[in-house]
């Protein structure tokens, strides 16, 4: 499979890209986010919640909590109800 390149300035190409591979051959996807065992807020980046999309929720998991503290993080994983919706 030939990569190709995209202009992030231009959105509409990079949406388009994502709708042309075949999502039922690639499986399911998970969006998978860190919570604090103590609070049970959402680990957040400037504000805005960190949340991964990932087709292997398994690798996923592993770089998200990788240098965490278990003790401190626990991940939740769910599964994107229609990968090919619109972004």
């Amino acid at each position: 499979m030939e990569a190709r390149a995209f202009d992030s300035r231009q959105p509409q190409g990079f949406r388009r890209m994502c709708r042309d591979r075949d999502a039922e051959r690639a499986g399911p996807v998970w969006s998978l986010h860190l919570v604090h065992r103590e609070t049970g807020a959402v680990l957040r980046v400037n504000g805005m919640p960190l949340v991964i999309y990932t087709r292997d929720a398994t690798e996923g998991l592993a770089s998200l909590l990788e240098d965490r503290d278990p003790r401190l993080w626990r991940a939740e994983v769910r599964r994107v109800a229609d990968p090919r919706a619109r972004i």
